[in-house]
């Protein structure tokens, strides 16, 4: 997909790859509360689904990669 943007935009694609990278916090409570506080959402979420949305963001993270390009014009 990112190939195909830079060529759209009239560049050359050189290189490109995936990297995995391990956010550290000091534990998943910290995380979680960092991810939510901000915009309130464990207040919108109600504090019975508070633990479920703190939780699946959580989850959700663990499984992310980046993939990079780069390119030249």
């Amino acid at each position: 997909m990112l190939e195909g943007m830079a060529a759209e935009a009239a560049l050359t694609p050189e290189t490109a790859f995936d990297i995995s990278y391990a956010f550290e916090y000091r534990d998943e409570e910290t995380l979680a509360h960092l991810l939510t506080a901000p915009m309130g959402l464990a207040e919108l979420a109600g504090p019975e689904r508070e633990g479920v949305l703190r939780r699946e963001l959580v989850e959700a993270l663990a499984a992310y990669e980046f993939h990079y390009l780069v390119a030249r014009a």
